[in-house]
């Protein structure tokens, strides 16, 4: 059980802005095996960093979205159910082109990965 748990955590370093694209997209694949072993408490620990997770839904590679709305799907299951409906109704909003609150165009991974989260 701890061996997942630092796993992720090393994981979880790898994935700041400085990397490369194909650093995070192995970070993230890693993640998702890390999470896969006990989607539970992954859910609860990683339900506040939700806004970070969603963040890697608009890479450039579509791998790397794809993982990542996998990630956002797990993490969901441990939100409140208003937190997950308004994470829901974001990522609609999202996928209709536009930057959930306000009437901004989205670029085309984001959407992507939004729809990919939904």
């Amino acid at each position: 059980e701890v061996l997942p748990e630092l796993y992720s955590n090393l994981m979880t370093h790898c994935l700041v802005r400085a990397s490369t694209s194909h650093v995070q997209d192995a970070a993230l694949k890693a993640l998702l095996e890390a999470a896969a072993c006990l989607p539970h408490k992954f859910a609860i620990g990683y339900r506040t960093r939700i806004s970070w997770l969603l963040s890697f839904i608009g890479h450039v590679q579509a791998e790397a979205r794809d993982v990542a709305a996998r990630l956002v799907g797990i993490v969901s299951t441990g939100l409140e159910k208003d937190e997950r409906d308004k994470l829901i109704q974001d990522l609609a909003t999202q996928c209709s082109g536009l930057s959930p609150g306000t009437e901004n165009k989205i670029r085309y991974e984001e959407q992507d990965g939004a729809l990919a989260a939904r």
